[in-house]
C-alpha cells in the first residue's frame, strides 16, 4: 500500500495527465483556481506539466500507485514539502512565531529541521533564487549534487533546458 506521500504525488500526476489530455483533446486549460491549488500543494508541478512528456507523467503516477521505490519518489516528496515551507516562511514577514510553527510542522512531516542559518538563507537565497536554496538543502540531505537532484526530479527536454539557460543568462 502506497504511503500518504506517494498517494498525494500520484494524485498530482493523475491530475497533470488529465489536464494534458483535456488540452490535447480540445484545447481546454484548467481553471486558474485549480492550477493555483495544485501549485500551492505541489510547488513546481506546473513546470512538470509544461516540460515532462505525458508518458512520463503517467509513468510516474503508475510507479506511485504500485508503491515502487524509485530514487526520485522520496526526494520529490521532500522537495514539495520544503518548498511549501520556504514559500510560507518568505510570506511570514519575519514573524518569529510563525516561522517556528512552520519549521516545527516541516520537521514533524519530513524530519527536515530548519535552523537560523536556513531562515537566513531563505531570506537571502543563493543566486537570489529560493529553488537554488531548496536543491542545495535537499542535495545535502540526500547526498546528491543539487544539479543532479534537480535533473532527477524535474527532467526536461534539452530544448527546454537551453531555453531556460538563455532566459537566465546575464
Amino acid at each position: 500500500m502506497p504511503s500518504p506521500e506517494a498517494a498525494a504525488l500520484e494524485r498530482k500526476y493523475r491530475t497533470l495527465v488529465a489536464w494534458r489530455d483535456a488540452h490535447a483533446h480540445d484545447g481546454a486549460v484548467a481553471a486558474r483556481g485549480e492550477l493555483q491549488r495544485l501549485a500551492v500543494e505541489f510547488p513546481g508541478c506546473l513546470r512538470e506539466l509544461d516540460t515532462l512528456p505525458r508518458e512520463e507523467l503517467e509513468r510516474r503516477a503508475d510507479v506511485l500507485a504500485r508503491g515502487d521505490d524509485e530514487p526520485w519518489v522520496l526526494p520529490l516528496a521532500r522537495y514539495h514539502a520544503l518548498m511549501r515551507t520556504v514559500l510560507a516562511v518568505r510570506r511570514s514577514g519575519g514573524d518569529a512565531d510563525r516561522i517556528a510553527a512552520l519549521a516545527d510542522a516541516l520537521a514533524a512531516e519530513t524530519g527536515i529541521a530548519l535552523d537560523a542559518a536556513d531562515v537566513d538563507a531563505i531570506a537571502r537565497p543563493p543566486q537570489g533564487r529560493l529553488v537554488v536554496y531548496v536543491f542545495e538543502r535537499l542535495g545535502a540531505l540526500f547526498g546528491v549534487e543539487p544539479d543532479a537532484l534537480r535533473d532527477q526530479l524535474f527532467p526536461e527536454p534539452a530544448t527546454a533546458r537551453r531555453r531556460r539557460a538563455a532566459q537566465n543568462a546575464p
